[in-house]
């Protein structure tokens, strides 16, 4: 799905995305990836401010080591092997 960044710097996603909680994961390349966040609706903003810390962690750790995707697309590349036939088509 293609969206612009309007004048404000907002994106709008639609009525189906309203309401729920997003992290941002800003990536080197300046890539932009939202992962829902699984919180609670009645803990949401006091879940955010106490795990603020944790985010920008999980955050740091994303922008370095890229995402379970482009981890296991380095890991194929280096290994494969792995892709080999074995019991049946992959």
């Amino acid at each position: 799905m293609l969206r612009q960044v309007n004048a404000e710097g907002r994106i709008e996603l639609g009525e189906e995305y309203a309401g729920q909680i997003f992290t941002l994961v800003t990536h080197p390349d300046r890539r932009l990836e939202l992962l829902p966040a699984d919180v609670p609706e009645s803990s949401q903003a006091s879940w955010l401010l106490s795990n603020q810390e944790a985010l920008d962690a999980y955050s740091r750790r994303i922008a370095a080591e890229g995402t379970a995707a482009e981890q296991l697309q380095r890991y194929l590349a280096e290994h494969p092997e792995a892709l080999e036939e074995r019991d049946g088509k992959v």
